[in-house]
């Protein structure tokens, strides 16, 4: 029987970058350009070390399309300069994903959790487990969703949006 042994190289790259996006408010009907600092990872593989330049292209490829990404879904969070409203399906999208994120992550530990406390042994595992689906839930609060839902106004900027408001 033949084994396959892989060998390769995986290529990792960031970008940062500012982006002037279109905002349209589905409440009030306002339009205006918003400009959006975001940030994108990326990521190459080059299989058998036979493409490591396009592998390494790949990757800042990749990470430019996900920094853009991210601009575009930072501008659907912010809240309208005139009517100082979020559009209601943006936000039921945010809170859908923040909670699916949150259910996958820390479900499986309460859940084997749960069969240890539900048994007549192994209780002091089972709150371990309990104690750490609960701990990798926050910690994905707050590194992924709080930021997000928080700090997009602080990464972004209403270009000119009315002489009569505030900038």
């Amino acid at each position: 029987m033949h084994v396959p042994i892989y060998a390769g190289r995986k290529y990792e790259a960031s970008h940062t970058g500012d982006y002037l996006v279109e905002f349209a408010c589905p409440n009030c009907q306002f339009e205006c350009d918003v400009e959006v600092r975001a940030k994108g990872l990326g990521s190459g593989h080059s299989p058998y070390f036979m493409d490591d330049g396009g592998a390494e292209l790949e990757a800042v490829d990749n990470a430019q399309y996900a920094s853009a990404k991210n601009a575009r879904c930072t501008v659907k969070l912010l809240a309208c300069p005139r009517c100082k409203q979020r559009g209601k399906s943006a936000i039921f999208s945010f809170i859908l994903v923040a909670v699916l994120k949150l259910i996958f992550v820390s479900a499986p530990f309460i859940l084997f959790g749960c069969y240890f406390l539900s048994g007549h042994y192994y209780h002091g595992f089972g709150w371990l487990m309990v104690a750490v689906g609960i701990i990798s839930a926050l910690a994905v609060y707050i590194t992924s969703v709080h930021p997000r839902w928080y700090k997009a106004g602080a990464r972004s900027s209403f270009v000119k949006p009315d002489p009569g408001l505030p900038n």
